[in-house]
């Protein structure tokens, strides 16, 4: 999206912080760094450093959680369309390689990991363009109700809509991916109606968002509520009986 700038950006991190808390027991976040640690471990008891390449870093997030939390001999690219944001990133973690994409794909590199967390808008050949036959793609997005159901319904002609998990499956079989696992959460959160409002102005939502519409979330659901949401994590390989080793 062009018109993901340095405002959205810092809006967007505020809400994966939020997003990030205890749902009846459920953290989603937990579950897919889970994963990117257990496939790194996994990955360097063969190669001397595991490469792994975060899809739409934003500021930096994914990145900065891994180089946090592991202490193997780990090299990890992160890209992002937005300079202001890849500035941000920068700032905060010195230890990732953060790299401006415009209209050109990285040199021939491919990884053994690549992460994208809620960033849609790169599309299957380009990630597939840089994995190993045996590498593993992780990706966390929302479902059809994009994590929010109940604003769902109160838009119902200016919801913006985007690919659902069905469809970013149907383009990794196209391209020959033979392993590709999905787990699908639903479950409710309480929200209150500025975490709503942060979430509606960093990300295409609602088309046209304005202030009104603030103001008739808040008439139609008050100032806190239960939202229902519906992320899911999938999980892709070329090599299935590579990967089955793995899970």
């Amino acid at each position: 999206m062009d018109d993901y700038n340095y405002k959205k950006g810092k809006l967007r991190e505020k809400v994966i912080n939020q997003q990030s808390k205890q749902v009846y027991g459920i953290n989603v976040d937990d579950l897919f760094y889970s994963f990117i640690y257990k496939f790194i471990n996994y990955y360097s008891k063969s190669y001397p450093i595991v490469n792994l390449l975060d899809i739409g870093t934003g500021t930096g997030i994914v990145p900065r959680t891994i180089q946090s939390n592991l202490k193997l001999n780990i090299s990890i690219d992160a890209i992002d369309k937005s300079i202001e944001l890849i500035n941000i990133a920068k700032s905060m973690d010195q230890k990732s390689n953060y790299i401006l994409i415009k209209n050109k794909l990285l040199a021939n590199k491919k990884y053994q990991i690549i992460t994208n967390r809620l960033c849609p808008r790169y599309k299957i050949d380009f990630m597939s363009n840089h994995i190993l036959d045996t590498g593993i793609y992780i990706f966390k997005e929302y479902d059809k109700y994009r994590g929010i159901k109940e604003i769902k319904r109160l838009f119902p002609n200016r919801w913006i809509k985007r690919k659902e998990s069905n469809n970013f499956i149907t383009d990794l079989n196209n391209y020959n991916f033979k392993y590709i696992s999905i787990q699908k959460y639903i479950y409710n959160r309480k929200y209150t109606i500025k975490e709503i409002d942060n979430i509606l102005k960093s990300t295409n939502i609602i088309k046209n968002y304005s202030r009104t519409d603030y103001n008739f979330i808040k008439q139609k659901l008050g100032v806190s509520f239960y939202i229902t949401q519906d992320p899911y994590i999938l999980i892709a390989s070329k090599n299935f009986n590579f990967f089955k080793h793995i899970i």
